[in-house]
């Protein structure tokens, strides 16, 4: 018959729980670390998206505002 595995002593269970909380604590900071990067770079993305589309609101607004001028221009310009 095999010998039955000696039980560890309390020092040794506490030593080992300490290193499994240090090491899930290790983790968690990891995860945490990793979500607040990839909430960062969203967030860029995010002000990217923004100044482009009001950069292209404000160039179409432009655009409009050229064309009425275009349009008022022609229609003052007598026909000869």
């Amino acid at each position: 018959p095999r010998s039955p595995l000696p039980r560890p002593s309390p020092d040794e269970f506490i030593e080992q729980n300490d290193e499994d909380v240090h090491e899930q604590r290790v983790m968690l900071v990891h995860e945490l670390d990793a979500a607040d990067a990839e909430q960062r770079q969203e967030l860029k993305r995010q002000k990217r998206l923004h100044r482009k589309l009001q950069k292209k609101k404000k160039e179409t607004k432009q655009s409009i505002t050229n064309s009425s001028e275009e349009q008022q221009i022609i229609s003052t310009v007598p026909d000869h």
